[in-house]
């Protein structure tokens, strides 16, 4: 309890020095992370019916890969290869997915999902002209997370 009450007494004093619109600001956040995580559905439900008709584009763009800051045309080409057989790499380590993107693999860390996230392959394989595997990818990254709020998916940050 002692520890308790001294956590209080930081964050108190921590938050006299913040100004009250960006405090409000925190609790709103920390308020719908709630919310959404006790009810996955209902921001995705809330977005679709604020924008009806709205749809991605079907066709995507084909942008020469000397256009790209993501590295040389040969670095693009061999990520987007191993993107479209399913393998992935960050920090030196490559994961493997055959039977498909496993986007809620528990044995990775948040900046592994993170950068998952990023969805960097989709452009890779669109800089190379692999739009089918793009789409193919895209279409995963929806099946996993169309129907419900997650808290790295729909996370800021990535998206």
């Amino acid at each position: 309890m002692n520890g308790l009450l001294s956590r209080i007494a930081r964050d108190l004093r921590t938050a006299s020095h913040i100004p009250t619109p960006q405090l409000l600001q925190r609790l709103r956040l920390l308020g719908r992370r709630r919310l959404y995580a006790a009810f996955p559905a209902w921001p995705l439900r809330t977005a679709l019916r604020r924008a009806p008709g709205v749809r991605a584009r079907e066709v995507l763009p084909r942008v020469p890969a000397a256009l790209s800051s993501r590295g040389s045309p040969d670095a693009i080409a061999a990520r987007a290869e191993a993107a479209a057989a399913g393998a992935f790499t960050h920090i030196g380590t490559t994961r493997s997915y055959p039977r498909g993107i496993d986007w809620h693999d528990a044995t990775v860390s948040p900046l592994w999902s993170y950068q998952m996230q990023y969805l960097g392959a989709v452009l890779d394989m669109a800089l190379v002209g692999a739009a089918d595997e793009a789409a193919a990818h895209l279409t995963s990254w929806r099946a996993a997370f169309e129907k419900g709020w997650d808290p790295v998916a729909w996370h800021p940050y990535p998206a």
